[in-house]
């Protein structure tokens, strides 16, 4: 329902998802997946996270429908670099590294063969959380429910850059999703 009201009453241009589960099979059965698949048929970006399952290589749904931008998280070690913590040196990290897949995020091969989209930042990245990373949530936690607004963010700027340069036009959410994957870095992953 909650779905259906954000793209129905309140014509949102983007749908940013940070939740999800592991059905067996993961198909199209799913209802959630296909609130998602009528979303974007109405013409609605759906970015969602890829869960934090990492260790298990596997992705949580909906995340695993190829209709919406599958967001997992990336990591910059940095709170490990402020904190001066031991495991920093033992990942063999040299400074703030960039282009890192972080070990929580959801991955893997699904059902339909469509892995995480794309990462952003989502484990252990921000400085600002020098001098007291207690007194900010995303600094001692954060995983693809971090990442999912921030590409969804992404999303929305493409959308008005569309606009801008095509008399008002909304671009489909399959070419929202062309344009960020084909502006993005290959991580190989």
């Amino acid at each position: 329902e909650a779905i259906d009201y954000a793209v129905t009453v309140e014509h949102v241009n983007v749908l940013s998802e940070s939740f999800g589960y592991n059905p067996l099979p993961d198909t199209m059965n799913d209802l959630i997946r296909q609130a998602d698949e009528a979303a974007v048929a109405a013409g609605t970006v759906v970015d969602v996270s890829s869960g934090d399952a990492g260790p298990t290589s596997t992705q949580g749904s909906p995340s695993t429908d190829p209709a919406v931008i599958s967001a997992g998280a990336s990591t910059t070690y940095r709170v490990y670099a402020q904190d001066d913590n031991e495991n920093y040196s033992a990942i063999g990290a040299k400074g703030w590294e960039n282009d890192n897949a972080s070990g929580l995020s959801g991955g893997g091969s699904t059902f339909d063969l469509n892995g995480p989209n794309l990462v952003a930042p989502g484990d252990l990245n921000w400085e600002t959380c020098n001098p007291s990373p207690a007194s900010f949530g995303a600094c001692v936690s954060g995983g693809t429910s971090e990442a999912a607004p921030l590409t969804s963010a992404t999303a929305a700027l493409v959308i008005q850059a569309y606009r801008k340069t095509h008399a008002g036009a909304t671009p489909t959410p399959a070419l929202v999703k062309r344009t960020i994957l084909s502006t993005t870095t290959d991580l190989g992953l």
